[in-house]
């Protein structure tokens, strides 16, 4: 029987690991359904780099979709409000172009950069915890840290800083009653985007965006809309790894108390727990849909053009063929085997550095100035993000004590 993708959403941490199980003890490539649209899921570590890594036989375009695919309202993902394709959804040559100019200005230097950033508003965050010892880790720290960044990073006014909010919580929502909210948002953000396009191109200043209006690569560079798409891809993706990554985090570490003890008498190790961390709960739980190109197999199973695929980030991460460790984390990651929680290929996550900077300086403040953590709600309460393709807690009530 096809395996209910959709029904994906709604499992627990817990059912996610006994599911995955079953579908490695099955194998790595299998038959799918996504609402009415037959399709592909893989799960097996290798198969997932394969596919990933291979852009000429998996396409992100849906033009090359079967026909039955193409018809489906489910599977409609590049025409966003208006927005140009962005990069997730585009092949090269037109995403090598994209892809080379971001990378000409989201530097490692540039995040580098931001670290004393990043620490001020971390450590502003953790002073207003430290106030109290009860909190919405989600709310009070989880979202509010990356989102505060990217507005650093893009230069967004502090005047704006409450629409800002407003928008990446609106993106982030897993919550039904906010999602009619979710279209109006979207034109905000592009709106505003196109706005400080606009002023960015006038008269630049040192940050990301005006590095991104003004950067050439082989003379060509950006058009105001491309930028504007990178704005609100930012704004509406490029927190949501770092969000998901501390609040589904802690709740692992709190489920394997050996290791916050551990990283607590040497931080140290931090930067390795945050690795672990990201393979054993991805926060981006599985990829946007892919297309078979031509005719290919993958692991014995015989794929067709038009075809419909996707990779279960989440599990494959968890393939006991690679990771010894499948669901659970070690302190000391195994070597060898790179986890593919930011993908892998050309789509590889431009954000990767900055989401691992964000979270490293996280840990080390809340393990470094916090102890005894406890949450203050049933596990069966707590509430999750209902998408297909990100996972994090919706909240995450706690109780704690200073060291």
């Amino acid at each position: 029987m096809p395996i209910d993708v959709a029904a994906l959403t709604a499992a627990s941490g817990t059912e996610l690991a006994e599911i995955f199980a079953g579908l490695h003890e099955a194998g790595p490539v299998h038959q799918a359904r996504y609402h009415d649209v037959d399709m592909w899921l893989v799960t097996g570590h290798d198969e997932a780099r394969k596919l990933l890594t291979d852009a000429r036989r998996f396409s992100n375009r849906e033009s090359y979709a079967n026909p039955a695919a193409q018809a489906s309202p489910m599977l409609v993902h590049q025409d966003v409000s208006g927005l140009p394709p962005m990069l997730p959804f585009l092949d090269p040559p037109d995403h090598t172009r994209l892809r080379r100019l971001i990378n000409r200005v989201f530097t490692p230097a540039r995040v580098e950069r931001l670290r004393p950033s990043v620490q001020q508003i971390a450590d502003e965050l953790l002073d207003a915890m430290a106030t109290r010892d009860e909190c919405d880790l989600v709310r009070d720290f989880a979202f509010p840290l990356p989102v505060s960044v990217i507005m650093r990073l893009v230069g967004v006014p502090a005047e704006r800083g409450e629409d800002f909010h407003r928008w990446a919580g609106l993106f982030a929502t897993g919550d039904p009653e906010k999602m009619p909210l979710v279209p109006a948002a979207m034109a905000e953000m592009l709106a505003f985007a196109g706005s400080l396009v606009r002023q960015r191109r006038a008269q630049p200043e040192d940050d990301l965006l005006s590095a991104m209006v003004t950067a050439t690569e082989s003379g060509e560079a950006m058009t105001p809309e491309e930028a504007a798409a990178m704005v609100f891809a930012l704004v509406a993706a490029g927190h949501e790894t770092t969000l998901n990554l501390i609040g589904s985090g802690m709740l692992t570490l709190l489920d394997n108390p050996a290791m916050p003890a551990a990283l607590r008498d040497d931080l140290s190790g931090v930067d390795a727990a945050v690795e672990e961390l990201l393979r054993v709960d991805a926060p981006a739980k599985m990829t946007a849909f892919r297309y078979v190109v031509e005719d290919v197999e993958l692991a014995g199973t015989r794929m067709r053009a038009g075809d419909v695929v996707a990779v279960l980030l989440a599990a494959a991460n968890q393939d006991p063929r690679r990771f010894s460790g499948g669901a659970c984390p070690h302190l000391a990651p195994e070597t060898g085997t790179p986890h593919i929680a930011f993908g892998a290929g050309v789509h590889f996550c431009v954000g990767a550095p900055l989401a691992r900077l964000e979270a490293r300086i996280a840990f080390r403040g809340l393990l470094g100035r916090f102890t005894d953590f406890e949450i203050t709600v049933p596990r069966d309460e707590l509430r999750w993000k209902a998408s297909l393709f990100v996972r994090g807690p919706l909240s995450l009530p706690m109780r704690y004590r200073l060291r």
